[in-house]
């Protein structure tokens, strides 16, 4: 039998990718395919995750996932970073522009578009 690939893809996070990839792999297998699943996200695969693997066979760990962040001594309120961001990554709460870490996917198109430059890109683990 010829091997069959299946890919599960979406520009946006939070749709359920890693649960429809985790429920058709399981599936398969129960079915007594043979199956191997690759996380192709290069900024949060987390697919290691619904299955409990917490170590890897390779030292090298990749974790390369940014946030943007406000400085908000440099803010002007523009409001030009809520209309840029393709995610609604930032609210706006109390007059003060907040980015809203569990949606931001660290594109930077909010940092291009900010004219005082007062939004910057850190990694997510940093803080």
């Amino acid at each position: 039998m010829n091997p069959l690939e299946i890919v599960i893809a979406s520009g946006k996070g939070g749709v359920g990718k890693s649960t429809l990839s985790a429920t058709l792999i399981l599936h398969l297998h129960n079915k007594g395919y043979e199956v191997v699943a690759a996380d192709a996200d290069s900024e949060a695969p987390n697919l290691h995750l619904l299955f409990g693997v917490n170590s890897w066979d390779s030292t090298e760990e990749y974790n390369d996932a940014h946030i943007a962040e406000i400085d908000y001594s440099k803010c002007d309120s523009c409001g030009k970073c809520i209309e840029a961001c393709q995610f609604n990554a930032i609210k706006l709460l109390n007059g003060k522009y907040v980015i809203d870490s569990t949606i931001c996917e660290g594109c930077y198109t909010c940092s291009i578009v900010c004219p005082t430059k007062a939004i910057s890109r850190r990694r997510k683990e940093e803080r």
